[in-house]
């Protein structure tokens, strides 16, 4: 069920621009300072021969701990080559032998693996994957000792929401276990893959009535630039039909060369325009929208999708490249300005005009979340939104929720420092009745808004 691999050889710099990756440990540093004033007072004011030889014995083996962890670790940078397997949600059960997506506030298998490599004793190997984006904890993989087998190692990660996840970079750090030395090495510059494709969790197939943005009379309307049917059509032969087109039964009976000739082809009786208000932690918005998607395209209607972040001037025009899309536009997908509302539904209307011809644009559906962090900020965004549209003579059709939260904080459990630090931080600086990250309903609002402006709102 592996869904991603990376694989990381040893990153080996040039001299005259690598680092200095052995650092002296706070441990080492206060033993030197400490020999240091052994030799300097009692060893050499005082004749005391006990200071001087365990003055000298210890720094042997500060100085030893050093050398022995700068070797080493030369020695790892150069050969050390490791890799890791990103599975999919555990128990989410994929409908084909295709590997198991990831999924947004599922838990992942991360399986880290190291090829064969020995360590002196008293020394151990710490490596840790870090993402360029925040909000993913991962923890530190250690390892000891002497080993002719590969080293697994395995953890589990949360991504709290969709996007396309990069990994920056694989810190592995060599160090003895008193703590006197350590040679840290980054592995960054690699040539493979990079970067983990999050999507938002699949819901059920979508509930919510079809509302189509520009409607045809009869149930299609022939192409009239292209004939893409079924060759049913018949039509005098031409040398240009090829032999196998003719029928030649009818020439059998009339002497007359007769070839089939596709039919015209025909487009869907209407369109739908979606644009989806979801910034990143608004996966449920999405999949919810994903599921519309799907829904219209088995009943053969067109889809012009746009979304918060989409920063192209194309829209997705299937469910697969709406998913695309709103996975692609996740980090741009912040509620910041009008303008940038603006912007976007001027390139989504134009976008779709241009396709359409002369179809008039008469409603959009307009995906949002009921909840939000920022509940003002979303209400703005909605009646900007709305107004733009009617300001085009084109009504706005709210689609709102799910109230489910989708938010999804990080992996790693709480240590019992971190716990007490949150609760000393909210009896202390944050009052009680407040609560900075909590979820506002916003329907009831946004409701009256509809109301009071005549737009459509589906809850």
């Amino acid at each position: 069920m592996e869904a991603s691999s990376l694989v990381l050889p040893g990153n080996n710099p040039p001299a005259s621009t690598a680092p200095l990756n052995l650092l002296l440990t706070p441990q080492s540093a206060l033993t030197l300072v400490f020999l240091a004033f052994l030799a300097l007072g009692p060893a050499k004011e005082q004749n005391d021969i006990i200071a001087a030889v365990f003055a000298f014995s210890l720094a042997g083996i500060v100085v030893t701990f050093l050398g022995c962890c700068l070797i080493s670790g030369s020695k790892l940078e150069r050969n050390l080559s490791l890799g890791f397997n990103l599975e999919g949600a555990i128990g989410f059960a994929p409908s084909s032998s295709a590997p198991a997506p990831l999924l947004s506030g599922e838990v992942c298998s991360l399986l880290l693996r190291a090829e064969p490599f020995s360590l002196l004793p008293l020394y151990k190997l710490d490596i840790q994957i870090r993402f360029k984006q925040e909000g993913v904890s991962t923890a530190i993989h250690r390892f000891t000792g002497r080993s002719g087998q590969s080293r697994i190692s395995t953890e589990q990660i949360i991504f709290p929401h969709r996007g396309r996840w990069v990994v920056e970079s694989v810190r592995a750090e060599f160090s003895d276990i008193l703590g006197f030395s350590k040679y840290t090495l980054l592995l960054h510059d690699t040539p493979a893959p990079r970067d983990f494709v999050v999507h938002p969790k699949p819901e059920q197939p979508s509930p919510l009535p079809v509302v189509s943005s520009s409607a045809r009379s009869g149930d299609a309307l022939p192409d009239l630039t292209q004939r893409e049917g079924d060759p049913y059509d018949l039509k005098p032969y031409h040398p240009s039909d090829g032999m196998r087109k003719i029928l030649w039964k009818v020439f059998a009976k009339s002497g007359q060369l007769i070839a089939r000739h596709p039919e015209k082809s025909m487009t869907p009786e209407g369109q739908v325009i979606i644009y989806v208000l979801a910034s990143a932690e608004d996966d449920q918005v999405c999949s919810a929208a994903i599921s519309y998607s799907k829904k219209l395209e088995e009943l053969n209607l067109e889809i012009f999708l746009s979304c918060l972040g989409n920063t192209s001037t194309n829209c997705a025009r299937s469910a697969a490249g709406s998913e695309d899309l709103l996975i692609e536009s996740v980090w741009q997908a912040q509620l910041s300005t009008h303008e940038q509302l603006e912007n976007e539904i001027e390139q989504l209307i134009s976008s779709t005009q241009n396709l359409l011809r002369d179809v008039k644009i008469s409603k959009v559906v307009c995906f949002a979340p009921a909840l939000s962090s920022r509940p003002a900020a979303l209400l703005e965004a909605c009646q900007a939104l709305g107004d733009n549209l009617q300001r085009r003579s084109i009504q706005p059709v709210f689609i709102v929720g799910p109230r489910m939260p989708a938010l999804f904080k990080t992996s790693a459990a709480p240590s019992a420092a971190s716990r007490l630090g949150s609760r000393l931080r909210r009896l202390i600086i944050e009052d009680a009745s407040e609560s900075r990250n909590e979820l506002s309903d916003i329907t009831m609002e946004l409701g009256r808004i509809c109301v009071q402006r005549e737009w459509q709102i589906e809850l």
